[in-house]
């Protein structure tokens, strides 16, 4: 799977923004090993309001991709 297909599956799924508990879901992992995860892969978070922040799906594709063995 190429990051450009995962990312497709994930726009479709979540909308092009993802939560913390869309990428805990997509990874099958604790939100604290998630957001972790995150930071490792230098996903930075959009503050949409004072509690919610969204993560780019585009980007956690590639990264997940990646993580998988496949070359973005």
């Amino acid at each position: 799977m190429t990051p450009k297909q995962k990312a497709k599956i994930l726009r479709e799924i979540y909308g092009g923004l993802m939560t913390l508990e869309d990428v805990r879901r997509e990874l099958g992992c604790t939100k604290r090993w998630a957001k972790q995860w995150l930071e490792n892969h230098q996903i930075f978070g959009i503050r949409m309001s004072e509690k919610r922040v969204k993560y780019d799906a585009d980007m956690v594709a590639s990264a997940i991709v990646r993580d998988m063995g496949v070359s973005a």
